[in-house]
């Protein structure tokens, strides 16, 4: 049986995650807009904030295997919100200063822009300590909730300016933060339900070494998260240049997010009937597919169509990654395994891609960047079914 009180409030850690999520990955570049930074500073503050989280990443993501059975994830979920929090009071309170900025980014990479993959991993660890809980329906949540602030927060910015969403991302920062340190800790019950396996947790060259199909799944994730970002970095440019506004944006978040939790619903039956390795693939050609159409869209509308691909897009990925880890990898390594999927997406392929973006818009043009957009996606397919045709280590 599922354990309801737990259940639900793991769906709040990952609502409310979302709604953070929203504002600093979907309407950053608006607020980074509105406090006056060009087109290549943005894109080298996002690349700050994302290459920033790799070595973080991974270092926090080994303290937290190797020391598992004395802190709870929630903790170092929580260390980071808080320092998290204070960053964007001075970001916020702070003129307009480059240099000033790259600073706060950096520590943005380092704390909230890390936490994703701890919540995740929070829900392996109950899964895998005999707690039935369903980490789609909570992803499902995440979704929703993301659909439905993104209405709400591109009125925001409409009537009191994208900035001010920084006292809203403080605000929310602080409510995920409650959340989590009133969860019951995963650790606990994972001794309550199991005797604690001893087993050495591998490091991240022997996973990268021994592991080929998870190194392959890896590489892909960057070029497709590239890809991704080439649509996405500078979204509110391309609604503006189909003649919409911040309101505008706020529909189009609001539809990307929404298609997601049929997705998140079905998974489950989904990867019974097709296979996880053909919902992998499909995720990086629905993910390409999504490119092409924004590079030929020429409205608002065609922009609300095209985030429909999000169903099959990182709909797909969410919660297919989460599976691929349990699945590849030893129980022992799942912190450390989401880890790196996290610095693969949010580090390597959202980092370098932003800066690609930011240079690309800057020398190139908005059409230059959503074609290679589309290269990039191709190039993802390709390592992808290389990686779906490697057989699993036992």
């Amino acid at each position: 049986m599922t354990n309801r009180r737990l259940q639900v409030h793991y769906c709040c850690v990952q609502g409310a995650y979302w709604i953070l999520a929203a504002i600093m990955s979907g309407f950053m570049t608006p607020i980074l807009q509105a406090k006056g930074f060009s087109s290549m500073e943005i894109g080298v503050l996002l690349a700050v904030k994302h290459v920033s989280s790799i070595f973080v990443q991974m270092w926090v993501a080994d303290f937290s295997d190797r020391h598992a059975d004395k802190i709870p994830l929630k903790y170092i979920i929580g260390v980071g919100l808080i320092i998290g929090i204070f960053a964007t009071g001075v970001f916020y309170f702070c003129p307009e200063n480059f240099m000033a900025a790259v600073l706060l980014f950096l520590i943005f990479g380092s704390t909230i822009n890390i936490i994703v993959s701890f919540i995740d991993a929070m829900s392996i660890q109950y899964i895998n300590s005999g707690k039935n809980i369903s980490y789609t329906m909570a992803r499902g949540c995440g979704s929703f909730t993301w659909a439905v602030s993104s209405i709400f927060l591109g009125r925001y910015a409409d009537q009191y300016g994208a900035a001010k969403l920084l006292l809203v991302q403080m605000g929310i920062a602080f409510l995920l933060l409650v959340i989590v340190l009133t969860i019951e800790p995963a650790q606990i019950v994972e001794q309550h339900d199991y005797k604690k396996q001893q087993a050495e947790a591998h490091n991240i060259g022997y996973l990268l070494k021994n592991y080929h199909k998870y190194t392959l799944f890896l590489v892909s994730c960057v070029l497709t998260t590239i890809c991704y970002n080439t649509g996405s970095c500078f979204l509110i440019d391309i609604v503006k240049a189909a003649g919409g506004g911040e309101s505008e944006y706020g529909i189009v978040c609001f539809v990307l997010a929404i298609v997601e939790i049929p997705t998140a619903v079905f998974f489950m039956k989904m990867k019974e009937i097709v296979g996880l390795n053909r919902l992998l693939m499909i995720f990086t050609i629905s993910n390409t597919l999504k490119a092409a159409v924004l590079f030929f869209a020429t409205n608002v509308y065609a922009i609300y169509f095209d985030q429909i691909f999000e169903m099959l897009g990182f709909g797909l990925f969410y919660a297919g990654s989460v599976f691929f880890v349990m699945e590849q990898l030893p129980s022992e390594d799942v912190v450390k395994g989401t880890s790196l999927i996290t610095v693969a997406v949010n580090g390597i392929g959202t980092g370098v891609g932003s800066m690609i973006c930011g240079w690309i818009m800057s020398v190139l043009g908005l059409k230059a960047l959503l074609g290679s957009g589309i290269m990039f996606g191709a190039a993802g397919i390709f390592i992808m079914s290389l990686a779906m045709s490697e057989k699993s280590r036992p």
